[in-house]
C-alpha cells in the first residue's frame, strides 16, 4: 500500500520548506507543497490528500474559506484538515470551528508535529495491519471534537461511520440502520453510554452488537463493574493512540456475541446511582482544580503587575533612564521575594559594567563589579541567554560556598534582560533564604528578564526619539522644500521656505489664511479633496499645479500631503516644490528630443527644417518661423522655409521674408548673423524691411540667433510672437544650443551625402562600385523591357595585371588602375556607367544601343587608348584588355546572367590570345561551364594527389652522356593519362598555379636527390614557370624547396618561354638575376616562336637558348627553317648561351644539328617521357651512341 499523502498549504518560504523536510525525514508519507491557496486547492483535487496541514492567513485567500471549499469536495470532506498559523488570536478565533480537525501555533516543533500528524493519519504499514474492512461503526459522544477526530481515526483505517451527538440520537439511529459496533463516551446528556449499551443489550435485534465505552476519566472499579453489567464488550481510558482502540475493535467484531441471560433487572437504578455518584467525584475535581487555578491566578496576577510596574517605570518619558532603572530595583525588592539586586549594563563596546544596586552596601560595590570573583558567569548569562541559580552545579562546592558568603546572601539568581535576540545587560537578584531556588522563581525570573530587556530597549528608543525630533524641528525649519501644516481649513505653521515660495515674509500673515487660497480658482475644490483624502494613513502623491505668490506672480508647483497629528490634533502635512525651471528645461528637453527625431527621420532637408519650425512654434507658443541660409558666394541670407500658425491667414510677412536677401548686419538675421549671438525684441522698430507686414498680423516678440558648425555660421532661425513677453537668459543660451545642434544637422547631411557616395562608388578610381553598377543595370534592364530597347554589358579584364601588381608593388598597380579608369571615361558615351567591380575587372553598361556596332566602336576605341604606354613611376608599362560583350534581350534578360555571359566572352577572349574582344555566344556559355567543371576536378586533383611527372632526358652531344632531365606533368583521372595541353589553360586561369608550380618543383627536387642517393650520375631536372610565376614570391619558394631537399642549385634548371620574359622585362630582369645569384640555370623555352628585342635578350641572364621543335620539324627538307636555326644558333653562341634542340626525331636531323653545333638535344630519337623508375634506367646507361 502507498504512502499517506500530506498537502502543505503555506505561503511563508521557510515554514513550508521546515514542514516538507520533517514529514519527508520519517520516510513514512509523500509530501505536496503549495504556496497559495488557489494552488492548495487545484493541488487537493488532482491528488486527493489523506491529510492537510494550511495556514489560515494565505496572500491570495483566507484560510476558512480554503477549508470550507475543501470540505465541499466529495474526496476532501473527512480527511484531517489542520490549521496553522503564527498569531495565537486567529487560533483563538477559529478554535471553536469544527471544520478543522486541529490547530498549530508557529514556528512548531518538529516532533510535535510529527506525533500530531500520527495521532490524525495512520501511516499505510499500519492500516494494512487495522484494515476496518468496511464494517460499519456508529459513534456516540457529546463533544464534537472527539467525535469528530474518533471519526477521522476511524476512517482512516477502513471504517464506515455513523455519529451521533447523545444516546438516545445513537439509539435511534441503532434501529434505523444497526452497525457492526457501538463506540460510546460515558457522560452524555440525556443517555449516557451505560444506559446506551443497556438499550442495546435489552433490543433483540441488537443485542449482539459489540459495545465499547469510552471515558477520558482514570477508570473506577464501580464503573467497569457496572459496564460489565450492562453488556459492554470493553470499558477503556481514551488514548492518543488509536491504534489500542482499533485493536479492541477487532478483537471485539470477532469475539462471540453477549448473551442477555446475566443482565440483571436492577440495572437501571445501579446506572442512575453510578451516572450521579461519576458526576459528583467531576464537580469535587473540578472544584478542586478552581481552587488551585485561583492560587496559581493570585501568584501569576502579582507577578504581572510587577512586570508592568516595570515596564511602566523603563518608559516613563519624563525622567532619565538611569532614575528609572533605581525604581525597577526597588519593586524588585519589594515584590520579588529578593533582598538584594544588581544591574548590570551592556555596553557598546562589548563590556558589561555595573549600573545599578540596592540591598547591598557601598562597601560591597568592589565586590560587586567583579561580580564576587566570578564575572564569567555574567558573561556566560548573556551568551546563553538563560537565567540560572546560585547555587548551581556549573560551580564547585568550593566557589560556590565562597560566593554566597562573599555576596551575604543564601540564593540568588542570574538573569539575562533580553529584547528578541539583542542583549542589554544582566539582573541578579539575591536572598538571605533559599526562596529563589525551585524552577517557578526561574521561570519567572526569564519572564522578567526579557520584560526588562525589552522595557530598556524601548526607554532607549524613546529617548533616542526625543532627540530626533529636536533634529526633525530643526532639519523642517532648514529644509529647501516649502513645508506647510494646514488645520481647521487654515495654515498652522509654515517654514522659511514656504514663505519665501510664497512670497511672504511676515509669517502672522500667512497663518491667516488657508493654503487653498493660492491654487488656482479652478483648482480649488480638486485639490480641497486631495488634501483631505479619507484614507488617513497613506501619503498622496506629488501633484503638479499653479498657484499665485502673494506678488501675483504665477508658479508651477508640486506638492504632496499626508494625514499629520500637530499639537494633539489631526491636521494635514502639505510638502511643496517651485517646479517652474524644471518644468521649463523638461519641456525644452522634450523639443529637442523632438527636433533630434525629426532630424533623424527626415530625408531632405526642406522636410526637417519646415518639422522643426513647427515643432518649436506649437510647443513654445510662438507664431512664425523662419530659417535664412548663408549663400557663401554672394555672402548674403536668403529665406528658405517660413512656418506660420494656422489661424493667422494673413501671408504678406511670409511673402516679404521669402523676397528679401540680407546682408551681415542688417535687420535682425542680419544683426544675428554678424553678432554670432542670439537677439530678442519686444518692438520692430529696428526691422524697418518688414516692420509694417509685422504689425498688420500683430507681431510684438522676436527672437532670432545663428546657426553655428565649427565655428562658421551656416544661417540664422527666427521666432515671432504676438504676446508681449521679456526672455531670460536661460532661453536665450538655450535657443543658441538649438542653432548649435542644427548646425550639427547640416553637416550630418553633408557627411550623409558623402558616405552615401563611398557606399556606392569605388574609392581609387571614382566608379560605381559593384552594388552600384548592378543596381543601374537592374534600372537600365527595366527600362529596356518597358520601351523594348536594346542594352549591352562589357566586361573588361586587363592582361596580365598581376604581374605588374605582384613585380612592382600595389602601389604602381592602383596608379595604373586610377589611369585605366580616366581612359575609359573618354572612350563611352555620356548616358554609358562604368564601374570597377574587382582588382583589375571593370565592368560597362551601354543602355539604349541601336546595334551591335554601337559597342563595337566603343571596345576598338579602349583598345586603341590602350596600345599607349604608360609611365609610371619613371617606368614604362604596356597592357592591354581582353573584353567580353552581352546583349539584351539576346544573351538574358537578368543583372545576373548579363554579367556572368559577359564574363564568359572575356574569358573566351583571353583564349584568343589576350587584346581583343568578343561577343558571347552559347558555345562559349557550354565551354564556360565545361571548364568551370574542369577547374574543379583540377581542385580536386591536387588534393587527391592525382598529379605525377614523368621525365625527357636532354643529351650532350659532344659526350653523347645524358645531363639532364625535363620534368613534364601529367593527370592520371581514371587510369588514363591527361596531357598538359588538355588542362594547363584552366590551371594558369585558376588559382592553382602557384600551388602546382610549388609541387612539381619540389616534387622533381627531391626525385633528383633520390637519383644521386643512389649513386647515379649527377644530372639537372628543368623545370617549366608560368607568367604567373614570375614574381619575387618564387624566389621565397625556389630557395626553400632547395633548402628543405638539399638539392644544390646548379642541377635545377628553369625555363621560361620567350613571350613570358617579353611580358614586364624589367621585372622578369630582376626576378631572374635574383634566381641566377642563387646558382639555378636559366633557359628560354619554345625561342624564335615570340618577338625577342636583342636589346632586351642580352640583358637577361640566360644559360641556354632552346630551339622550339616546329623549326626542328622541318630542318632538312625547309631551307627557311633550316635558316632560323643556324641564326639562332650562331646569335646564342655570339651572346654566351648554349642551344638546346628539342623534338630531335630523326638521324638526319641529329646529323644537322650536331654539324652546327648545338650543344643540347631531346626528342623521341632518343626517349619519349619516361617514368621516374624508368628514367633512372635510362640515366645508369651513361653514354648514348
Amino acid at each position: 500500500m502507498n504512502n499517506p499523502i500530506i498537502l502543505i498549504i503555506e505561503d511563508n518560504k521557510l515554514t513550508r520548506k521546515m514542514l516538507r523536510i520533517t514529514l519527508e525525514s520519517t520516510k513514512n508519507y509523500t509530501v505536496l507543497t503549495a504556496q497559495n491557496g488557489a494552488e492548495g486547492l487545484a493541488m487537493a483535487e488532482k491528488y486527493k490528500p489523506n491529510l492537510i496541514l494550511l495556514d489560515l492567513f494565505l496572500g491570495d485567500m483566507n484560510g476558512v474559506d480554503i477549508n470550507k471549499k475543501l470540505r465541499a469536495m466529495p474526496d476532501i470532506k473527512d480527511i484531517p484538515i489542520i490549521a496553522l498559523s503564527g498569531f495565537l488570536t486567529g487560533l483563538n478565533e477559529q478554535k471553536n470551528n469544527l471544520d478543522f480537525t486541529a490547530f498549530l501555533l508557529k514556528p512548531i516543533q518538529p516532533s510535535l508535529l510529527i506525533e500530531i500528524i500520527k495521532t490524525h493519519l495512520l501511516l499505510a504499514k499500519d492500516l494494512d495491519s487495522l484494515s476496518g474492512e468496511g464494517h460499519q461503526i456508529l459513534i456516540a459522544d457529546d463533544n464534537a471534537i472527539q467525535l469528530k477526530l474518533l471519526g477521522m481515526q476511524l476512517k482512516n483505517a477502513g471504517f464506515q461511520i455513523t455519529t451521533a451527538d447523545d444516546g438516545l440520537i445513537a439509539l435511534d439511529k441503532a434501529k434505523e440502520k444497526p452497525p457492526d459496533a457501538i463506540i460510546s463516551d460515558i457522560l452524555m446528556p440525556n443517555l449516557d453510554g451505560f444506559g446506551l449499551c443497556l438499550a442495546v443489550r435489552k433490543d433483540p435485534k441488537l443485542s449482539a452488537i459489540p459495545v465499547i465505552l469510552l471515558s477520558s476519566h482514570y477508570l473506577e472499579e464501580a464503573d467497569v463493574e457496572l459496564a460489565h453489567k450492562v453488556g459492554a464488550n470493553r470499558y477503556l481510558t481514551r488514548t492518543p493512540d488509536e491504534k489500542i482502540l482499533i485493536n479492541v475493535l477487532t478483537d471485539c467484531l470477532k469475539e462471540k456475541k453477549i448473551s442477555l441471560l446475566n443482565i440483571n433487572s436492577t440495572i437501571d437504578s445501579d446506572i442512575k446511582e453510578q451516572h450521579t455518584n461519576r458526576l459528583i467525584r467531576q464537580l469535587e475535581q473540578q472544584i478542586l482544580s478552581n481552587s488551585q487555578l485561583s492560587q496559581k491566578l493570585a501568584i501569576q496576577t502579582s507577578e504581572i503587575f510587577l512586570l508592568t510596574s516595570v515596564a511602566k517605570t523603563l518608559t516613563m518619558t519624563n525622567k532619565k533612564i538611569e532614575d528609572t532603572l533605581t525604581d525597577v530595583l526597588c519593586y524588585l525588592l519589594d515584590a520579588a521575594g529578593a533582598s538584594q539586586a544588581a544591574l548590570y549594563i551592556n555596553q557598546v563596546n562589548g563590556s558589561i559594567t555595573l549600573q545599578q544596586f540596592m540591598g547591598f552596601k557601598e562597601s560591597q560595590r568592589k565586590e560587586l563589579e567583579t561580580f564576587f570573583g566570578q564575572p564569567q558567569l555574567l558573561t556566560e548569562c548573556m551568551m546563553t541567554q538563560t537565567p540560572s541559580v546560585i547555587p548551581s552545579q556549573k560551580m564547585s562546592k568550593k566557589e560556590t560556598e565562597e560566593f554566597l558568603k562573599r555576596a551575604k546572601i543564601q540564593s540568588g539568581l542570574i538573569v539575562p534582560l533580553n529584547a528578541g535576540a539583542v542583549n542589554h545587560g544582566v539582573l541578579f537578584l539575591g536572598s538571605s533564604f533559599t526562596n529563589l531556588l525551585g524552577d517557578h522563581p526561574l521561570a519567572f525570573a526569564h519572564a522578567l528578564g526579557m520584560q526588562i530587556g525589552q522595557s530598556i530597549a524601548l526607554a532607549e528608543a524613546f529617548e533616542t526619539l526625543t532627540t530626533s525630533e529636536q533634529q526633525h524641528r530643526q532639519l523642517v525649519e532648514t529644509s529647501p522644500d516649502a513645508i506647510f501644516i494646514q488645520q481647521d481649513d487654515k495654515l498652522a505653521f509654515v517654514n522659511a521656505a514656504g514663505l519665501k515660495l510664497l512670497g511672504e515674509q511676515k509669517q502672522k500673515k500667512i497663518l491667516t489664511q488657508s493654503i487653498l487660497d493660492f491654487f488656482q480658482p479652478a483648482d480649488r475644490q480638486v485639490m480641497r479633496e486631495y488634501i483631505s483624502g479619507k484614507d488617513t494613513t497613506m501619503e498622496l502623491p506629488f501633484v503638479e499645479k499653479k498657484i499665485a505668490r502673494d506678488d501675483n506672480k504665477i508658479i508651477d508647483v508640486e506638492v504632496t500631503a499626508s494625514p499629520f497629528t500637530y499639537q494633539n490634533k489631526p491636521a494635514t502635512y502639505l510638502i511643496m516644490r517651485d517646479i517652474s525651471d524644471s518644468k521649463q528645461s523638461k519641456l525644452h528637453l522634450e523639443v529637442q528630443y523632438a527636433i533630434a527625431w525629426t532630424l533623424a527621420k527626415s530625408t531632405t532637408l526642406q522636410e526637417a527644417t519646415n518639422e522643426i519650425l513647427k515643432v518649436i512654434c506649437q510647443r513654445l507658443s510662438w507664431d512664425i518661423g523662419v530659417i535664412w541660409v548663408v549663400d557663401k558666394k554672394l555672402n548674403i541670407l536668403r529665406c528658405v522655409t517660413i512656418w506660420q500658425t494656422p489661424d493667422i491667414t494673413n501671408d504678406e510677412f511670409k511673402k516679404e521674408c521669402l523676397s528679401l536677401t540680407l546682408t551681415p548686419g542688417q535687420i535682425f538675421p542680419g544683426i544675428a548673423w554678424k553678432s554670432r549671438q542670439a537677439i530678442w525684441s519686444s518692438k520692430f522698430n529696428n526691422d524697418y524691411l518688414r516692420v509694417d507686414a509685422a504689425a498688420e498680423i500683430g507681431l510684438n516678440t522676436a527672437i532670432c540667433f545663428p546657426i553655428i558648425y565649427e565655428n562658421e555660421i551656416l544661417g540664422v532661425i527666427e521666432f515671432f510672437n504676438r504676446k508681449s513677453e521679456t526672455l531670460s537668459q536661460n532661453l536665450l543660451s538655450w535657443f543658441e544650443s538649438l542653432g548649435n545642434q542644427f548646425g550639427l544637422f547640416l553637416n550630418r547631411k553633408h557627411m550623409e551625402g558623402q558616405m552615401l557616395y563611398l557606399a556606392e562608388h569605388d574609392v581609387l578610381t571614382g566608379l560605381a562600385n559593384r552594388k552600384l553598377i548592378e543596381e543601374s543595370l537592374r534600372s537600365e534592364l527595366e527600362k529596356a523591357k518597358k520601351y523594348h530597347k536594346k542594352l549591352a554589358v562589357l566586361f573588361l579584364d586587363l592582361d596580365q595585371f598581376k604581374l605588374i601588381n605582384d613585380s612592382m608593388g600595389h602601389q604602381v598597380g592602383d596608379i595604373l588602375l586610377i589611369e585605366i579608369a580616366k581612359i575609359l571615361l573618354t572612350c563611352v558615351r555620356p548616358q554609358d556607367i562604368i564601374g570597377r567591380v574587382g582588382g583589375d575587372e571593370f565592368i560597362i553598361v551601354f543602355p539604349h544601343i541601336y546595334s551591335n556596332k554601337d559597342v563595337v566602336q566603343i571596345a576598338q576605341r579602349i583598345q586603341k587608348k590602350l596600345e599607349n604606354k604608360f609611365l609610371l613611376k619613371e617606368k614604362e608599362f604596356f597592357t592591354t584588355a581582353s573584353m567580353g560583350i552581352s546583349l539584351y534581350p539576346e544573351d538574358g534578360d537578368s543583372v545576373e546572367s548579363l554579367i556572368k555571359d559577359a564574363d564568359i566572352a572575356m574569358y573566351h577572349a583571353k583564349e584568343m590570345g589576350r587584346n581583343n574582344f568578343q561577343f558571347c555566344t552559347k558555345d562559349m556559355t557550354s565551354k564556360a561551364g565545361n571548364r568551370v567543371m574542369l577547374q574543379n576536378s583540377l581542385h580536386n586533383a591536387l588534393e587527391n594527389n592525382e598529379f605525377i611527372l614523368y621525365y625527357q632526358p636532354k643529351i650532350d652531344l659532344k659526350t653523347r652522356k645524358t645531363i639532364g632531365m625535363e620534368a613534364l606533368i601529367r593527370w592520371k583521372r581514371f587510369n588514363k593519362v591527361i596531357l598538359p595541353e588538355k588542362f594547363i589553360d584552366a590551371v594558369e586561369e585558376s588559382d592553382l598555379i602557384k600551388p602546382l608550380t610549388e609541387w612539381v618543383l619540389k616534387t622533381a627536387c627531391i626525385q633528383n636527390k633520390e637519383w644521386q642517393a643512389k649513386g647515379l650520375p649527377s644530372i639537372s631536372v628543368a623545370i617549366n614557370f608560368s607568367i604567373n610565376n614570375l614574381n619575387e614570391h618564387i624566389l621565397e619558394t625556389v630557395e626553400n624547396v632547395l633548402k628543405t631537399t638539399g638539392l644544390h642549385p646548379h642541377h635545377l634548371e628553369i625555363e621560361l618561354t620567350e613571350r613570358i620574359l617579353m611580358k614586364s622585362v624589367e621585372n622578369n630582369i630582376h626576378v631572374l638575376k635574383s634566381l641566377k645569384n642563387l646558382g639555378v640555370k636559366i633557359s628560354i623555352d619554345d625561342f624564335g616562336t615570340g618577338y625577342s628585342s636583342l636589346s632586351y635578350l642580352k640583358r637577361f641572364p640566360i644559360d641556354y637558348l632552346k630551339i622550339d621543335k616546329s623549326f626542328i620539324q622541318d630542318i632538312t627538307t625547309n631551307p627557311d627553317d633550316s635558316a632560323i636555326v643556324v641564326a639562332i644558333i650562331v646569335m646564342a653562341h655570339s651572346l654566351g648561351f648554349k642551344v638546346i634542340a628539342e623534338g630531335v626525331e630523326t638521324k638526319e636531323q641529329l646529323t644537322f644539328l650536331s654539324k652546327h653545333g648545338v650543344d643540347e638535344v631531346q626528342g623521341y630519337y632518343f626517349s619519349r617521357p619516361l617514368s621516374a623508375k624508368e628514367a633512372a634506367l635510362f640515366i645508369q646507361k651513361g653514354t648514348i651512341l
